[in-house]
């Protein structure tokens, strides 16, 4: 992880970074702060204001407002929301496709040897 823990930062210092990284490292940030979150749990003293489920309610609303085609779930991982037009097309498209080359994967599998 580019991100080290161990010393004190203060905000200024994360929001330059969170600006500077790439889009990779700032979805992987996006991610361990849930994770971060749920392994924490509920503070009962916090009234939800630093819950799993309002961090995820605002990252997706964020998300959704700058059209970025990523969703939090409810396990902290960033999935890509697909629409269920073109799910119905892929999933055909996938099955055709593993079923007309399967006799073509058999014949690599045995011209070219497995790794050790």
């Amino acid at each position: 992880m580019p991100w080290d823990f161990s010393q004190q930062s203060n905000w200024d210092e994360l929001t330059y970074h969170l600006k500077e990284v790439s889009w990779m490292e700032f979805f992987d940030f996006v991610e361990l702060v849930g994770k971060e979150l749920i392994a924490k749990g509920d503070d009962p003293f916090q009234d939800g204001i630093y819950s799993f489920e309002s961090y995820q309610s605002k990252v997706n609303a964020l998300f959704k407002e700058d059209l970025v085609g990523w969703r939090l779930d409810s396990s902290a991982e960033l999935a890509r929301n697909i629409p269920q037009f073109l799910t119905s097309r892929v999933k055909p498209t996938k099955e055709l496709i593993d079923n007309s080359f399967e006799l073509a994967r058999e014949h690599y599998k045995k011209v070219v040897p497995a790794p050790d």
